[in-house]
């Protein structure tokens, strides 16, 4: 079930302003690694409920792997053509890259303690939750940074994933800090590996 809930909703639990699941057209949810994380859909512009779709609302979407919907904010709404309308949605993670961290000196903290103390350091209160591994331990000195940015943004040498590693599962509004996401379980997907499908 696809949902549509108003920009400060934080539980997805329900059904919220509609459901988009009978109208919806291609919803393709999109996760890097430590990276963007996006969900993006076309939509009739004269369908029902084609008027909640605006940028700031949130829409909730099964994510595969995920045991709970996920929110995604409403970020931009593109006219294809006359009648379709193309949403692009970013993870609600991404509120944290409006808000900014002043100046934090982490120092001998583990992944846990580092997501605690940034968190708590943010110019606004964020309501995230955070867990993390027990391990490594490093010492992180983040100035004028967002809290998306210091946590991860590998190309800067002052960031949690820069000096901690490790890999980050954006849970709604909780973020979990593991030292590595997934496992090698031995699949493999060929295409053509016998000679009567080649």
């Amino acid at each position: 079930m696809i949902t549509i809930h108003t920009p400060e909703t934080r539980d997805f639990t329900y059904s919220g302003l509609a459901t988009l699941d009978a109208s919806i057209i291609n919803p393709v949810v999109a996760e890097d690694l430590n990276g963007a994380f996006t969900f993006e859909f076309d939509y009739p512009a004269d369908a029902p409920n084609a008027d909640l779709l605006v940028v700031e609302n949130i829409i909730a979407t099964p994510v595969p792997g995920m045991t709970v919907r996920q929110g995604f904010r409403v970020s931009e709404i593109q006219a294809q053509t006359d009648s379709l309308l193309h949403v692009v949605c970013l993870h609600v993670f991404y509120d944290l890259a409006t808000n900014l961290v002043a100046d934090t000196f982490i120092v001998n903290k583990t992944p846990q303690q580092a997501l605690t103390q940034l968190l708590g350091g943010a110019q606004f209160p964020a309501g995230f939750t955070s867990q993390g591994a027990t391990s490594p331990i490093a010492t992180i000195r983040i100035v004028r940074m967002s809290v998306a940015a210091a946590i991860l943004d590998g190309g800067s040498d002052n960031t949690l994933m820069s000096r901690l590693g490790g890999d980050y599962t954006r849970d709604n509004f909780h973020i979990l800090h593991q030292t590595r996401r997934g496992a090698d379980r031995g699949v493999v997907i060929s295409d053509r590996k016998n000679l009567t499908g080649y």
